[in-house]
Formats: structure tokens, C-alpha cells, sequence
């Protein structure tokens, strides 16, 4: 099986996100995986996609709060290099 491997680079936290949800959303034109890595220009916390904001809002001092396109909990990014791993299709569900 054939990849696509994609070296972003450090972006701000909004731009890595919406990034992913990019790559997320394109799975079914692609029809391969994508490994991703990339950093962080500006310190910010990540959270889940159903984790409501104000709870994380209460919940870390970090600012930027940006939501991530995937499930989870809160994630604080500073100098970590991170990485993303897209495989199959599909829709994103609704936010509740």
C-alpha cells in the first residue's frame, strides 16, 4: 500500500487544525493515507471535537483554544512536534 507522507512544518494552531480537518475531509478523493508531521509556532491547546468550550475554557490557561477535527481531550502543544494519520472516508459527524 502506497502513502502519502506530508512535512508541514511548524504552523499556528488554527492552521495546523484545519489542516488536518482538510486532509480528513479529502480521504475518499485521495484513496491513500496520509502521515503528517508538523510543530507549533505559538504555544495553544488542542482539545476533542465533542468536548464543549467552555468547559475546556475552564479547564487549561492556554490560549489559543483551538478544536480538533478527532475525539479526545485537552492537549497542550508548545515545542512538540506532532504527527496525524488520515486513513479511509467517510463524513465528519455533527458537532453536538
Amino acid at each position: 500500500m502506497n502513502w502519502f507522507l506530508l512535512n508541514s512544518g511548524k504552523c499556528d494552531a488554527a492552521s495546523n487544525m484545519a489542516l488536518d480537518e482538510a486532509l480528513l475531509e479529502a480521504m475518499t478523493r485521495l484513496q491513500k493515507p496520509v502521515l503528517r508531521f508538523y510543530g507549533w509556532t505559538e504555544p495553544a491547546a488542542t482539545f476533542g471535537y465533542f468536548q464543549k468550550f467552555s468547559d475546556v475554557e475552564q479547564a487549561t490557561p492556554l490560549r489559543p483554544l483551538i478544536r480538533r477535527p478527532t475525539g479526545g481531550g485537552i492537549v497542550p502543544h508548545d515545542a512538540d512536534w506532532t504527527y496525524s494519520f488520515a486513513q479511509g472516508g467517510g463524513k465528519l459527524p455533527a458537532h453536538p
